[in-house]
């Protein structure tokens, strides 16, 4: 078992799914066969709620936000 933790809250699929290929490639073994992967996301908040981080920029983050709001909206 390995787990990340995510510099600040986020909605951005391609931040999570960094983080896990970040975690799986610190515990992946090519001698092993792997059939299957879990990721669990815990401590979920609601976007009004994020705690935010000091080094990340704000515009940055914010375009990330709207970046997925549409990638959101053509899922549905």
């Amino acid at each position: 078992v390995k787990s990340a933790k995510l510099s600040e809250s986020t909605g951005n699929s391609g931040s999570i799914i960094s983080a896990a290929l970040d975690a799986l490639a610190d515990i992946y073994d090519a001698e092993l066969s792997y059939q299957k992967v879990a990721v669990m996301l815990a401590g979920i908040v609601d976007v009004e709620s994020w705690q935010l981080s000091l080094v990340n920029p704000v515009n940055d983050r914010d375009a990330k936000v709207e970046l997925m709001k549409k990638v959101d909206g053509l899922n549905r």
